[in-house]
């Protein structure tokens, strides 16, 4: 089977960007010089990625993307709070 991560995603994300997982089952991406827009276009790209992975055990992978820019938030902490908000709005 393929890998969920680097393999599937590798052409989205460029290489001065970070991909980390923050705990769980939750992985951010920090993506350098993108807007609200940009952020919106990856978001799009990485669940399309998903819908196209073959599943795992058996099992299909499904994923939720909360993203958010800075700016328009002040700081990459308010960035990462607003993401959390927009996934948890997403997952309802």
């Amino acid at each position: 089977e393929q890998p969920v991560g680097g393999h599937r995603f590798g052409h989205i994300v460029k290489l001065e960007d970070l991909v980390a997982r923050v705990g769980g089952d939750e992985f951010a991406l920090l993506l350098d010089a993108i807007d609200e827009d940009g952020c919106a276009s990856v978001a799009n790209d990485v669940e399309a990625a998903a819908r196209h992975h073959p599943g795992l055990d058996g099992r299909p992978f499904a994923l939720t993307v909360g993203y958010a820019s800075c700016p328009p938030q002040k700081t990459v902490g308010r960035a990462f709070a607003a993401a959390g908000e927009r996934l948890v709005q997403l997952r309802r």
